[in-house]
């Protein structure tokens, strides 16, 4: 992805990671439409299915072989199905289904339409495999345990970024699409398991770009930046509100360098003590450290946090308008610095 491409997007543009506390799809898509008419994201909806919960819903009709279990957020393969299962990831249909992904088919009928003329571009999302093999459970234990399970689960996504980015690249638009992975805080960068992880979000990430798809990575937890700084993203979204480890800011200025985007989580999940004026300082301080704020404003995109899912439909509308708010503050310092003529 040139840097060109991502001049559709205005500095300080909205966008959401993923989930949202609606149980009517369509209703989601409104708050979406109101929230991020430049870059809308398609909805997650945990409250309406057991299956539209991130780990089941990428697994399309793969979910009939899986069910929830008490630890959260984790399913388990059924009893016996372990090998139907493996030949469905091996080989299976894939794509995203009504039933478990509702708020996808939404927006694809909203932009139809007509109800984004402003979108300039569309985000899609999907579980990766890291958190995938941590969360799924077979015969009593997470599948990252069992040699050839994350490849495997790999060559699956594969299909269902492919899927994805065909589905909503001919809707004429720019597809951003982000692998949410926040079990990436679980790796160490020095482990022998780094270069496995790597390799299987290359590939997941590969075979969107292939398709025309910028590509990115979110992440709402620390992310060991140095085993992953040779994949070559275009986008890395964070929760910009929580403290920021030291060797993250190697990982973003090779992203900045390459002409990509910083999503900047500022405006956190639930009741907060944050202000407009608060998150703009944030953002700020960050751009600093980065580099000159008036070289990286232009590359940055701002977010609410994730988890909006489980909370309240209001907390959720504060969340975004917060999230709007700072953004237009951070496009109003770029267009003073435009006005002054400095670079």
């Amino acid at each position: 992805m040139t840097s060109s491409s991502w001049t559709r997007l205005s500095p300080g543009c909205t966008t959401g990671v993923g989930s949202l506390p609606f149980l009517d799809a369509d209703e989601a898509v409104e708050f979406v439409a109101k929230s991020c008419p430049e870059l809308p994201f398609w909805p997650q909806l945990p409250r309406r299915t057991a299956g539209e919960g991130v780990i089941g819903q990428g697994m399309g009709r793969l979910v009939q072989y899986l069910e929830p279990i008490s630890r959260p957020y984790c399913w388990t393969v059924r009893p016996g199905a372990g090998p139907l299962f493996a030949a469905a990831l091996d080989g299976g249909n894939s794509g995203l289904i009504p039933e478990t992904a509702a708020g996808f088919f939404a927006l694809e009928r909203a932009i139809r339409s007509g109800r984004f003329p402003a979108a300039r571009a569309v985000k899609a999302q999907l579980e990766g495999p890291a958190t995938l093999a941590h969360c799924f459970y077979l015969d009593g234990g997470p599948v990252s345990r069992i040699p050839g399970w994350l490849g495997r689960l790999a060559g699956f996504l594969e299909r269902q970024a492919a899927w994805q980015v065909r589905r909503l690249r001919d809707l004429g638009l720019l597809v951003v699409f982000v692998l949410d992975e926040p079990a990436l805080s679980l790796v160490d960068g020095m482990s022998p398991a780094a270069p496995a992880v790597a390799s299987a979000l290359r590939r997941v990430l590969a075979a969107a770009r292939r398709e025309g798809a910028a590509v990115g990575i979110h992440c709402c937890a620390t992310l060991p930046s140095a085993a992953f700084e040779d994949i070559d993203l275009d986008l890395l979204s964070f929760d910009a509100h929580l403290p920021i480890a030291d060797d993250f800011y190697s990982l973003a200025r090779g992203i900045l360098a390459r002409g990509g985007r910083l999503a900047f989580g500022l405006a956190p999940t639930g009741p907060s003590s944050m202000t407009v004026e608060s998150m703009e300082s944030r953002w700020l301080a960050l751009a600093s450290l980065l580099g000159d704020p008036a070289a990286v404003v232009s590359q940055s995109l701002v977010t609410a946090t994730c988890g909006l899912g489980l909370s309240s439909t209001s907390d959720t509308d504060s969340s975004f308008t917060l999230a709007q708010r700072a953004g237009d503050s951070i496009r109003s310092y770029a267009a003073a610095r435009s006005s002054a003529g400095l670079p």
